[in-house]
């Protein structure tokens, strides 16, 4: 009579601890990073059209971009990458800028002095 209800409790459990389970709570966190991710590229989008638009358009496009940044960042906190992205699109893209020119403007001595008297170069 032990075995069944040992049996039954331990069948239970598993039942009850068994990540198949995990289909209700798995919606919520996906449906979190599929908004955080359309709002993402959404910014990116109105950031790169903010860049080619015109003086009249480029505003709305800036301020449709800095509220989608927003609310991909509400949504999920990966979200705010997205500037470091727009930021780097804007140096290489936009302002063409090239690896070997960074390179050089990063080794100026006035930019380096301070890191040198910090000994960390």
């Amino acid at each position: 009579k032990f075995y069944d209800s040992c049996f039954s409790l331990v069948v239970g459990l598993a039942f009850a601890l068994h990540p198949v389970h995990t289909e209700a709570v798995a919606g919520v966190v996906g449906r979190a990073e599929l908004l955080s991710s359309i709002f993402f590229l959404l910014c990116f989008y109105f950031y790169q059209k903010s860049r080619f638009s015109h003086s009249s358009t480029a505003g709305i496009y800036v301020g449709a971009s800095i509220l989608c940044c927003i609310v991909s960042a509400l949504c999920k906190e990966q979200g705010i990458t997205v500037v470091a992205l727009c930021s780097t699109y804007d140096l290489f893209i936009g302002d063409r800028l090239d690896l070997p020119r960074l390179v050089s403007f990063l080794k100026r001595p006035r930019l380096t002095a301070p890191l040198k008297r910090s000994f960390l170069l």
